[in-house]
């Protein structure tokens, strides 16, 4: 399994930096965080994936 580099967390945008640190976002605390359930009880994540049209695909 790949570990993820503090660059990888704010490219996905699971932390930023305020005032010189980096600090959690809403998404990041929902996805990771120990007590998300006590902070967010009624929260919930949706996800989708959409395939990309085949190499040489053309309308």
């Amino acid at each position: 399994m790949r570990t993820l580099s503090r660059r990888d967390l704010e490219t996905l945008r699971l932390v930023v930096t305020h005032q010189r640190h980096s600090v959690p976002t809403f998404g990041g605390l929902l996805l990771f965080g120990r007590a998300r359930l006590t902070r967010f009880p009624d929260a919930w994540i949706q996800a989708g994936r959409f395939m990309a049209p085949a190499a040489g695909f053309s309308r």
